[in-house]
């Protein structure tokens, strides 16, 4: 298993308690909007893939509007996750334990999309570059790409030394998040504490998250770089352009 992975295995077991469902919606009108501002159309051999899938939430409705979708996940205990939710909805649906940056498809896709902020865990601007051109390789010539990412003013402004906590009855869950490593970064520290049913003790277990972003100018830089073009960007789940107080990005660009 590797750090990143382990990185995300804890919090998966209390991932979809927490999470806002309502934000899967948002994810799923911007991108109907999105595809439909471009003209695509997915014909029976296209499909669509969502990286980092997580419990597959988003792909569950996106194939209930009849999108032929497939969801990858760094973490295993996610992509079960994900499996058992789409069988719940009846849906039978393919998830596969993967690395987006090291992905490969056998055939390419028509649709590609990575959202809830994924990948904001890339260190650094070449890293973002070296995983958007894995993923322009592995799409269809006029395929769509579309992502989100946390902008500089969710980064510098909300982030920094902000904190919530979550009580159960057998379990306490803690999220705070600050600036250790400059501008334009974060780093979260989450802690479970779980009760032990024997001797009534709490067992603690934490993970670091650290996520970094870019401007919106270097994304689309580096966008243009790997050979993507029609380039949109929109903010907050909206088709309108960002703000400067706009707290997530979003881009849009094909093949």
């Amino acid at each position: 298993m590797t750090d990143n992975q382990q990185q995300y295995d804890v919090f998966a077991d209390v991932y979809e308690i927490l999470f806002d469902d309502s934000l899967y919606l948002s994810w799923f009108t911007y991108a109907t909007d999105t595809i439909q501002a471009f003209g695509k159309y997915l014909d029976d051999q296209d499909f669509w893939l969502d990286l980092g899938a997580g419990g597959g939430q988003f792909a569950i409705l996106m194939a209930q509007a009849g999108y032929a979708i497939k969801g990858l996940d760094l973490s295993e205990k996610m992509v079960n996750a994900a499996i058992k939710n789409a069988k719940e909805a009846k849906l039978d649906l393919t998830f596969w334990q993967d690395d987006m940056t090291s992905f490969e498809l056998e055939n390419q896709a028509t649709v590609i999309s990575c959202f809830c902020d994924t990948f904001n865990y890339l260190q650094n601007a070449e890293a973002v570059k070296t995983t958007f051109t894995h993923i322009y390789q592995q799409l269809q010539d006029g395929g769509l790409f579309m992502f989100d990412v946390h902008s500089v003013y969710q980064m510098n402004e909300i982030y920094p030394e902000s904190s919530f906590v979550v009580e159960w009855d057998d379990a306490v869950f803690t999220w705070t998040s600050d600036q250790f490593r400059g501008k334009n970064t974060i780093d979260h520290t989450i802690n479970v504490f779980v009760q032990n049913e024997a001797d009534q003790y709490y067992q603690r277990f934490e993970e670091m998250h650290y996520e970094q972003t870019l401007a919106i100018e270097e994304y689309q830089n580096i966008l243009t770089q790997v050979g993507f073009k029609n380039i949109r960007v929109t903010s907050d789940f909206t088709q309108e352009a960002p703000s400067t107080n706009s707290k997530r990005i979003f881009f849009s660009a094909e093949k």
